[in-house]
């Protein structure tokens, strides 16, 4: 999704890729005669598209954003595994937080050149998992017949990007005074900058957690503190 910007070539590939792929296991599991007992499906917290008041649960809507299109034909793509009695469960995934990969390991290079900072405001809300937590909650997925349906895999103490800026800052000991405004993130970005690095979405873990998982990453700085970058 991030690795260049979003023509309409782009877009085709982005979302045929995720549809196509789906609908043909989708398909293809439900007229299995020895159907597997779960499926589950891999959306993300895009769903929701940005937000500016409340928290978004599994029940909600989905926004008007193109990830939010995505993301909704993706978990329709389900449909004949469900409609054949198959256990399905869409999880949601926040940004997974890895030093090995995706967001983090991207961030790490100029904040440890001390020419980090926020991103726009600084005020979105970044819906965070730690990969270690993403693992577990699968595997906690698997084991509880009684979860179905949408699920937000993110941790339950979300941060805004500024605060997550400056833990990060604090963590490399460098300095975080280099922000990129929202002007220049349009400008080098386009659409995609919007929504994956201005977008505000606030989707707290409530299924998860009264399904009974217990996060092994509390928060944000316990996270960083247990993690060698």
């Amino acid at each position: 999704i991030a690795n260049k910007r979003w023509s309409k070539k782009q877009k085709k590939k982005i979302l045929d890729s995720r549809i196509k792929s789906t609908k043909l296991l989708s398909d293809k599991i439900a007229n299995l005669e020895s159907k597997p007992k779960l499926f589950i499906s891999a959306s993300a917290i895009g769903y929701y598209g940005s937000q500016t008041n409340e928290p978004s649960n599994e029940s909600d809507s989905p926004g008007k954003s193109f990830l939010s299109y995505v993301c909704k034909n993706w978990e329709d793509s389900t449909k004949s595994a469900i409609e054949s009695g198959i256990r399905t469960v869409k999880i949601r995934i926040g940004i997974v937080l890895s030093p090995l990969g995706g967001a983090l390991k991207k961030m790490l290079p100029p904040f440890k050149l001390g020419v980090g900072g926020k991103i726009g405001s600084g005020m979105q809300i970044m819906s965070w998992i730690s990969l270690e937590d993403t693992v577990e909650s699968i595997i906690h997925i698997i084991n509880n017949e009684h979860i179905n349906g949408p699920i937000n895999l993110t941790n339950p103490n979300s941060v805004k990007n500024y605060d997550f800026t400056k833990i990060l800052g604090e963590k490399l000991s460098r300095k975080t005074i280099f922000p990129m405004p929202k002007t220049i993130v349009k400008l080098i970005f386009g659409e995609m900058g919007e929504e994956l690095l201005l977008a505000s979405i606030d989707a707290p873990p409530d299924t998860l957690i009264s399904s009974g998982y217990k996060f092994k990453d509390e928060n944000l700085i316990t996270y960083f503190d247990k993690t060698s970058l």
